[in-house]
């Protein structure tokens, strides 16, 4: 009987940790929607209710296809961050430059840089090329630059550094914002281990 009620335990025990993450994951496809969607939806109503002509629509028509694309983009990179979730997934092993990281993520948040008149820089070697599986990777480091540039003061600046050691490959996002305290992080950082699924170790970001 002892026996039975630890397994039952653990079972519920399982059940709570796959509920979690459910809820997080639509949590997460929940909240990248709003942002695909929501700059669309103003536009448009801004126009429906002439808040906005129809020549400067057509004038921001540029501007909507390139946050369109993004967006798109952003939809299918969380897409195939849910499928490394289930099991069955085996981490790639891809060749990636980390200047080229820098690049793709100062060009997709260059708006909210500009909104925010925030500074994106890279510091460290160009030419450095890391291993690590590309969508596990960039999925994590959108979410850090996202809540680096959310908790920046304006006018602040963000370094993305890269470097190596002679074990690891080192990527640190690098805000001066409020933070968090030391105490509050180490109870953080294992909770976002633990649901990103990643072992901590080479490639994964600061």
């Amino acid at each position: 009987m002892t026996e039975e009620i630890k397994a039952l335990q653990l079972e519920s025990k399982e059940l709570k940790e796959e509920i979690n993450q459910l809820k997080g994951w639509i949590s997460l496809i929940s909240h990248n929607n709003t942002e695909i969607f929501g700059s669309l939806k103003w536009m448009v109503e801004a126009y429906e209710d002439q808040t906005i002509s129809k020549e400067d629509f057509f004038k921001l028509l540029p501007q909507i296809k390139k946050d369109v694309t993004k967006h798109l983009q952003t939809s299918k990179d969380t897409s195939a961050w849910l499928r490394t979730q289930f099991g069955g997934f085996k981490p790639q092993q891809n060749t990636l430059n980390a200047l080229e990281l820098f690049t793709q993520l100062k060009e997709e948040y260059e708006n909210a840089l500009e909104n925010k008149n925030l500074s994106f820089e890279f510091q460290g070697d160009p030419t450095l090329d890391i291993i690590s599986d590309k969508v596990l990777l960039n999925f994590i480091l959108n979410k850090v630059v996202h809540n680096a540039i959310k908790y920046s003061n304006k006018g602040q600046t963000i370094h993305f550094e890269a470097s190596k050691t002679d074990t690891d490959y080192v990527l640190s996002i690098i805000d001066y914002g409020m933070g968090i305290s030391q105490e509050n992080l180490k109870l953080f950082i294992p909770s976002i281990i633990q649901y990103m699924k990643v072992p901590m170790g080479k490639s994964v970001p600061d």
